[in-house]
C-alpha cells in the first residue's frame, strides 16, 4: 500500500480533446442540470487526470479519502469521478468502504 496525496489525482495535464470527450460523456450518464458548466468541467478533468494518476503509477486500486479535504481543496468532491472510473475498470473506493472494510473483516 502507498500513500499519495489527493492532490496528485488531479495535477496531471489533460489536453481540450481529452476533457472534451469526458464532459461529453458525463453529460450521457448523469442529468447534469442542477450543476454548473465549471463543475462539470471538473469532473470530466478529475477523471482524465485520475486516468493518468493510475496509469502512471501502475496502481491496481486506488482509495481516496476525500471528506473534507477533496472539496475544500479542488472545489467538488470525487464521488462522480470515482463512479465513472469504475465504470471504465478502474478500482476505487473512498474512505466510508474503507472503514467498512475493515471493520468487517476485523
Amino acid at each position: 500500500m502507498d500513500h499519495y496525496e489527493i492532490s496528485d489525482m488531479y495535477a496531471n495535464e489533460v489536453e481540450d480533446r481529452e476533457l472534451e470527450g469526458s464532459v461529453e460523456n458525463i453529460k450521457k450518464l448523469f442529468d447534469c442540470s442542477y450543476v454548473t458548466e465549471e463543475q462539470v468541467k471538473k469532473v470530466a478533468y478529475l477523471v482524465e487526470s485520475s486516468k493518468k494518476f493510475i496509469n502512471n503509477n501502475k496502481l491496481d486500486a486506488i482509495a481516496v479519502r476525500c471528506w473534507p479535504e477533496f472539496a475544500a481543496n479542488y472545489g467538488i468532491s470525487p464521488c462522480a469521478a470515482m463512479s465513472i472510473l469504475q465504470d471504465m475498470g478502474y478500482i476505487t473506493a473512498c474512505e466510508g468502504m474503507l472503514r467498512q472494510h475493515f471493520l468487517c473483516t476485523q
